[in-house]
């Protein structure tokens, strides 16, 4: 629509009118482009991302990126351990070596599957905080979590760092047995963790074998998941002979997973390991039983 008024007002020739036409159109084309660019940065808060490329979810900090890679697909997340160095990409060859560090090793198997921003954010500062891993930064990370607008950083490392002290390992598995008269009783359960309390949200099973059956009639075999109190299940004897418990429990490493690429100057990262499995035994001789008088 500009075209005609301009070759029309202009007297001039139709090439130039078709020249300024084409500026126009271009101008508008800028325009546009700069409105779209304008309207994603209001819609994404500033300094936050989700997993695109290989940055995964996290918030921006000028000291590091304070969020997961996909250096491996996201299958973990990777966590740097080398703050302002090169980013890992995948391209790289890694070589792979276990680093022990149970309270990161939990605060990964729990959260870095999770979708949240902030916790991944909150993974990120701990682990290039953490005393027990390797660290070769560029840059200096601060000593406290840094507060970001997006986030509510401070706030989400102190519950982290809270939770790693209630329920990381080391673990122990134990077993409790009390038949009541040789006939009936109870067989409990408990996981804990280095801090003592119980382990909570873990996978087991549990296998009932000899003269012995569950009360509630279930097969030998059972699964549980582990809570705040022991784990409780209701026995019922039946006969002589020994009785025996075998206990399992799915729980969080005591390692990590350290990963070092062979590029110099490119940061290294850290991934969940696979769980443990912690297994129990127990096991109670039954007398044949006799009647009271």
């Amino acid at each position: 629509m500009v075209c005609p008024q301009i070759a029309a007002a202009s007297g001039g020739p139709k090439r130039w009118a078709h020249s300024i036409c084409r500026m126009v159109k271009r101008l508008l084309g800028t325009v546009c482009a700069a409105l779209l660019v304008a309207a994603v940065l209001v819609l994404v808060a500033p300094g936050m991302s989700v997993a695109t490329g290989l940055r995964g979810p996290g918030v921006a900090h000028p000291a590091t990126w304070l969020g997961s890679y996909a250096t491996f697909g996201g299958k973990p997340w990777a966590y740097c351990v080398d703050a302002g160095r090169a980013a890992p990409e995948a391209r790289y060859r890694w070589r792979s070596e276990p680093v022990r560090d149970p309270a990161t090793s939990y605060l990964l198997t729990r959260y870095a599957g999770s979708k949240r921003v902030v916790d991944h954010a909150g993974l990120a500062y701990l682990v290039q905080r953490s005393t027990k891993l390797p660290h070769n930064p560029r840059t200096r990370v601060p000593a406290t979590p840094p507060k970001v607008r997006e986030v509510d950083l401070p706030g989400r490392v102190a519950q982290l760092s809270a939770e790693a002290r209630d329920q990381a390992g080391p673990y122990q598995l134990s077993i409790g047995m009390d038949l009541v008269d040789d006939r009936s009783g109870s067989v409990t359960v408990s996981a804990l963790a280095a801090s003592g309390k119980e382990a909570t949200g873990w996978s087991g099973e549990v296998t009932l074998s000899g003269p012995a059956k569950w009360a509630d009639g279930a097969t030998q075999a059972r699964t549980f998941t582990t809570g705040a109190r022991p784990s409780t299940f209701a026995v019922q004897v039946t006969g002589a002979g020994t009785v025996r418990l075998t206990a399992d429990v799915q729980l969080p490493s005591d390692e990590v997973r350290l990963h070092t690429p062979n590029r110099p100057g490119v940061q290294r990262v850290v991934t969940m390991a696979p769980l443990k499995k912690v297994s129990a035994t127990a096991e109670k001789v039954v007398t044949p039983f006799q009647p009271r008088v």
